[in-house]
């Protein structure tokens, strides 16, 4: 515990960045967001896509932050050999889940729906610390595994089947089913979807211990 609160003083005001994501940025935006908007569906649907956009890459940030020394820093090797990064990285995972119910629960426009967005935001974060787990060490780069990441999980909130029924008529649809088994869109999840994404993830997660030891 000693050496993982050094780890967290080391991090300097960025340890206070998902935080403030989680606390003011996520319901700020939902409210600026939805001050017109009477619905409550609508509301309810604007405050999930917001919490799919944010959390999953804010849950992500004191991973990178811990993992930052063991990827790119002086004597890498030698704090490798240690062995604590699954540890330490499942731990600031797990730091994140009672900050994303905080961001969830302060939101009024997630009532009655807040232990499924909970569920699913934990599967998410889940899912993304282990691609991030996975990449930093696949790629042996905090820029590059980042990238990624936000590529990632922008491509996931494309609306990208209304695009390929514009373009090229409804047949796309049919084709690009499976798309949505495999990115975290902001449209809620199904039970298979939550499945195929808890297996990613611990494959993720897998990998990057394979990938940390290999090093």
């Amino acid at each position: 515990m000693k050496r993982f609160w050094i780890q967290s003083k080391g991090m300097g005001i960025m340890f206070f960045l998902p935080l403030l994501g989680y606390i003011f940025f996520i319901p700020l935006c939902v409210m600026l967001i939805n001050k017109d908007v009477e619905e409550a569906e609508q509301r309810f649907i604007t405050a999930q896509q917001m919490c799919y956009q944010f959390i999953p890459i804010l849950s992500t940030v004191w991973m990178y932050m811990f993992q930052r020394e063991y990827v790119e820093g002086e004597g890498r090797e030698i704090l490798i050999l240690g062995g604590k990064i699954p540890m330490f990285s499942f731990i600031y995972w797990i730091l994140n889940l009672p900050f994303i119910w905080v961001a969830i629960y302060i939101q009024k426009d997630t009532e009655g729906y807040r232990e499924d967005l909970f569920y699913e935001m934990l599967i998410a974060s889940f899912m993304i610390c282990g691609l991030v787990f996975f990449l930093n060490f696949a790629v042996n780069s905090i820029a590059q595994s980042l990238l990624l990441v936000v590529l990632y999980i922008w491509l996931s909130n494309v609306d990208i089947e209304n695009i390929l029924v514009f373009r090229n008529g409804l047949q796309d649809v049919q084709r690009i089913s499976s798309y949505f088994y495999v990115v975290l869109k902001g449209g809620g999840m199904f039970s298979e979807q939550a499945a195929v994404y808890i297996v990613m993830g611990m494959l993720f997660w897998l990998g990057g211990l394979f990938k940390a030891r290999r090093l």
